[in-house]
C-alpha cells in the first residue's frame, strides 16, 4: 500500500475582478504570502498528525484466540502499532492482517510473527487452519 504524501503543494488559481486568471507572475505580494503561509500551515498540521500517530499510548492488550479451520475475523479493539503472535498449538496457523484478501502468512508450531508498523495501522486480523486442523494463539498488540 502506498504511503500518502505528507507535504503537499496547494493547487491554486487566481483570478482577477474580471474573472481572469491572472499570471502567477504577476500576482501581489501579499497575497502571494498568504498563499505561501496557508500551504506552510496546511502541511504543518499534516505533520504534526503523522509525528502524533508515530506514538504509542504505551500500553499493550493480549487477547488469546483459539483457531479451526473456519476463518476466524479479530477486530481490534483499538488501532495498534505493532504486533506479537505466538503460535501455541499443534498446527500450522494462517494470519491475514487487516483484509481477507491480504497474503497469507503461515505460522508455524511454537513460532512466532512480530511486525511493527510504526504508525496505528492496524485494525483487523484474519486467521485460520488446515482442514480438520486447530490451535491457540497469544495475540499481543502495543498501541
Amino acid at each position: 500500500m502506498a504511503e500518502k504524501n505528507l507535504i503537499s503543494v496547494p493547487d491554486i488559481q487566481v483570478i482577477d475582478e474580471e474573472g481572469s486568471a491572472v499570471n502567477p507572475n504577476h500576482i501581489n505580494p501579499n497575497v502571494m504570502s498568504f498563499i505561501m503561509l496557508s500551504a506552510i500551515a496546511s502541511n504543518s498540521a499534516k505533520i504534526e498528525r503523522h509525528l502524533k500517530d508515530l506514538e504509542g499510548q504505551g500500553m499493550t492488550r493480549l487477547i488469546p484466540v483459539s483457531v479451526t479451520q473456519k476463518t476466524k475475523r479479530l477486530i481490534l479493539p483499538e488501532a495498534w502499532q505493532s504486533i506479537s503472535i505466538a503460535n501455541d498449538g499443534e498446527q500450522t496457523v494462517y494470519i491475514r492482517i487487516n483484509s481477507p484478501g491480504a497474503p497469507r502468512i503461515p505460522l508455524n508450531e511454537g513460532e512466532t510473527f512480530n511486525q511493527d508498523f510504526k504508525t496505528h495501522k492496524l485494525s483487523c486480523l484474519y486467521f485460520n487452519c488446515a482442514q480438520g486442523e486447530s490451535t491457540d494463539l497469544r495475540v499481543v498488540g502495543g498501541y
